[in-house]
């Protein structure tokens, strides 16, 4: 009877593929550090409906905003974005202009 060391294992050796960023706090592939200058977890764009429950306004009011050119909004394919920095600046300038 033959007894196996552990240091012969029939498991293959897990290799990392050379192609992939990792965290810099968590050595997981799957969450790659992207530079920002806002939190974590908050996102770079977002969608229209979420846009205006961000501002705590409707769509159609969202929509009026944005054909005015008060909010910048990006497209992806067929889809309409709007940056959060856009949000960003239009509640500072709606800050600015009731303080005049």
């Amino acid at each position: 009877m033959t007894t196996r060391s552990s240091a012969s294992s029939c498991a293959p050796a897990r290799v990392e593929p050379h192609n992939v960023r990792t965290s810099a706090r968590t050595n997981d592939p799957r969450k790659e550090v992207i530079a920002t200058t806002t939190a974590p977890d908050t996102p770079l764009l977002y969608t229209l409906p979420e846009a205006a429950a961000l501002l705590r306004i409707s769509r159609t009011k969202l929509y009026e905003l944005l054909t005015a050119n008060e909010i910048e909004s990006v497209y992806i394919g067929r889809s309409r974005k709007i940056p959060a920095t856009a949000l960003n600046a239009y509640v500072n300038r709606l800050r600015t202009t009731g303080k005049e």
